[in-house]
């Protein structure tokens, strides 16, 4: 990949354009739990801090994601130098921010850790306190915590922008059907808001 800004050139002008690739490298990582141990099958999504690469990421975003392996490894083979977002997504539907540097041939962003899931239990009544039956209960937040709201307040636009921009990326199990009772269950985050 590479990024330049050229003309504007008027119509039927001809122009020599040279755009010189980004220096840039693989980027492996781990997806671990609260005890440590590597997360599985878990989805890592990345998104530059640069915001003229947010296009490539938006013309091609499954290009962006990669897959741990059974103890939690996850790799980029080549990803242009610069900062990364980082969003860690469990298969029972946790999900985790974090931050990563490409700097050089290799590098080695800080282990994400995913928290221990809680199970959210609700029940969804109208105005006059009936069960609302076949409702969909949606849990779109990514969790915080106090001490990393301070480490990650740099990226606090970009992860607001992610909560709105990666719906896709939250899998089936964050969302309930209501029972018959209005009753639903779905698993969240110790610390979700």
């Amino acid at each position: 990949p590479g990024v330049g800004e050229y003309g504007p050139f008027a119509p039927e002008e001809e122009a020599r354009v040279v755009v010189a690739l980004d220096p840039g490298g693989t980027l492996h990582g781990k997806v671990v739990d609260h005890q440590g141990a590597g997360v599985p099958h878990a989805s890592v999504a990345v998104a530059p801090l640069d915001l003229r690469r947010v296009i490539p990421l938006l013309r091609d975003f499954p290009a962006w994601i990669a897959t741990t392996d059974r103890v939690g490894n996850y790799e980029f083979p080549f990803l242009p130098e610069g900062q990364y977002l980082t969003i860690a997504l469990s298969a029972d539907g946790r999900s985790q921010p974090g931050q990563a540097i490409v700097a050089g041939e290799e590098s080695t962003a800080p282990d994400i850790t995913i928290e221990e899931t809680q199970l959210v239990n609700g029940r969804v009544i109208d105005k006059d306190g009936d069960p609302v039956a076949e409702a969909m209960v949606v849990l779109m937040s990514l969790p915080e915590r106090e001490a990393e709201e301070n480490a990650l307040s740099e990226f606090s636009p970009l992860l607001e922008a992610a909560r709105g921009m990666l719906p896709e990326f939250l899998p089936a199990d964050t969302f309930a059907m209501t029972d018959k009772s209005g009753s639903f269950q779905l698993p969240a985050w110790s610390n979700a808001r």
